[in-house]
């Protein structure tokens, strides 16, 4: 068994030889040799840029990572890993490399730096696989940085959020291999199978799309004889789901933000539908009374959302040294608030996501006047995953939960405060 712990200056001492101006730290017959003298590297590294990976007491791998002096930006730079290679497979590499983005998050930097040789190709594989790109590349060496996307904005707000949608509307659907009538795969696999399994006849139904997109469960609906009203906050979304929809199909496309849908009716909708629209907005109670205040009495709401038992800051899957996903990471779960997400790939500004609690959302729920009937956790089937079989692993975690709410004519003095 792997233990990954900070080094233990009363029982590992002799991982440590100290020379002259430098440290070389002894991982078997491997030595990293950092230029620190003494001083310097107890100074600099112990306790909290020190790492070990220590199988029973055997020091299999090691890690040195420390914030860089008088830089702009603040860095922490990753001073030097060394793993045995009978162990890369374990992905021993990737967890000590966590280390620096622990370190970062202790001291409040955004930015990490790594730099080695062109031709090690073994670290450039693990940098790019803890999501550093290059910057900087000489004949002697490769520099290498990250942003760190998990870390809580105060700042951030739907208004924030609006802006970045349309900025990256179009790249996304794009990047997401975006069918005009199925969605993107994960919505084809996960979440289409699971609302349709949930959603009640809509012949002749008045249904409400709050947070649209670019319509496509707009035009399935719309094709199953219901009259359909798309809002978004996007224009650029909006657009294109104007440009796709076939007039004859009489959906009405709206620009409002779903917090405040005050120019709807009340009691104008039989069922509303809101598709991974909830954690991309700040308010979400006034959106969820806004969903509430257009529905009729016992009508029906659909919500999706990403799973925020699974979707929380610095999540994702840990993979070996070769890229193999060893498990689904989740981290700071009851840390409510607003976090950038590395969405697109390689954006200097990626999509906001506001992460609440399950038991936030259902408790809010209940609050505004909404009895749960049904829930759905979606899975991939067996028929899918003959189509997509990149989807297997989602069987190991779930993405997204889509909630069966019914508007109560009236709340309780029971509801959850």
């Amino acid at each position: 068994m792997i233990e990954i712990r900070r080094y233990d200056p009363t029982k590992d001492q002799v991982v440590l030889e100290f020379v002259p101006n430098k440290t070389i730290v002894r991982i078997r017959s491997v030595a990293m040799t950092p230029l620190f003298s003494r001083e310097q590297f107890l100074a600099k590294f112990v306790p909290d840029g020190f790492w070990l990976a220590v199988d029973g007491t055997k020091v299999r791998g090691a890690v040195l990572v420390g914030v860089l002096d008088g830089v702009d930006p603040p860095s922490v730079a990753t001073y030097g890993i060394k793993v045995d290679v009978p162990y890369r497979r374990r992905g021993i590499g990737y967890q000590l490399m966590q280390k620096a983005d622990v370190l970062a998050e202790m001291t409040g930097i955004d930015r990490l730096f790594v730099e080695t040789r062109p031709d090690n190709a073994a670290a450039l594989a693990l940098y790019s696989k803890c999501g550093y790109t290059v910057f900087e590349v000489t004949p002697e060496n490769v520099k290498m940085e990250k942003k760190r996307k998990g870390l809580m904005h105060e700042s951030y707000d739907s208004a924030e959020a609006i802006r970045r949608w349309n900025v990256h509307a179009r790249q996304l659907l794009q990047l997401a291999d975006f069918d005009p009538e199925e969605g993107d795969p994960h919505r084809i696999v996960l979440l289409n199978p699971a609302l349709f399994t949930l959603l009640p006849d809509v012949q002749g139904k008045r249904v409400l799309d709050a947070g649209c997109g670019e319509g496509y469960l707009c035009r399935k609906l719309a094709r199953l004889g219901a009259h359909v009203t798309g809002v978004d906050y996007s224009v650029e979304m909006l657009a294109m789901a104007r440009e796709r929809t076939d007039p004859a199909l009489g959906i009405r496309y709206l620009h409002g933000n779903c917090e405040h849908m005050d120019f709807l009716d009340p009691g104008s909708f039989d069922l509303v539908v809101s598709n991974m629209v909830l954690m991309d907005l700040a308010d979400y109670e006034a959106a969820l009374s806004s969903m509430h205040r257009a529905l009729v009495d016992d009508g029906i709401l659909l919500l999706s959302i990403c799973h925020p038992c699974f979707t929380t800051p610095d999540c994702g899957w840990v993979k070996d040294d070769e890229g193999y996903k060893l498990y689904w990471k989740v981290d700071r779960y009851f840390i409510e608030g607003a976090y950038e997400q590395p969405v697109p790939p390689d954006a200097e500004e990626g999509l906001i996501l506001f992460h609440r609690t399950l038991s936030t959302y259902l408790r809010t729920l209940l609050r505004m006047g909404f009895t749960l009937v049904d829930v759905i956790e979606p899975k991939p089937a067996e028929e899918m995953l003959a189509q997509y079989p990149h989807f297997r692993d989602d069987v190991r975690m779930s993405h997204f939960i889509i909630f069966k709410l019914q508007k109560r004519q009236w709340a309780t003095a029971s509801d959850p405060a």
